[in-house]
């Protein structure tokens, strides 16, 4: 999973696309914040680091 974020930034659009997202408001978190390796290699999505990033 982070090799392919990894892959995906290094795209000519993903920085125009970035600043313009974050421009618009959209808060981009860490992936080590929200995706978690389990021992056995699966990735997991922390919903609840997701919903403590929410505004209240």
């Amino acid at each position: 999973m982070f090799l392919i974020m990894t892959v995906l930034r290094r795209h000519p659009a993903y920085v125009t696309h970035h600043a313009l997202l974050a421009d618009s408001g959209v808060r981009f978190l860490p992936p080590e914040e929200v995706l978690h390796r389990d021992p056995d290699g699966v990735v997991t999505f922390d919903l609840t680091a997701l919903r403590a990033a929410l505004p209240s």
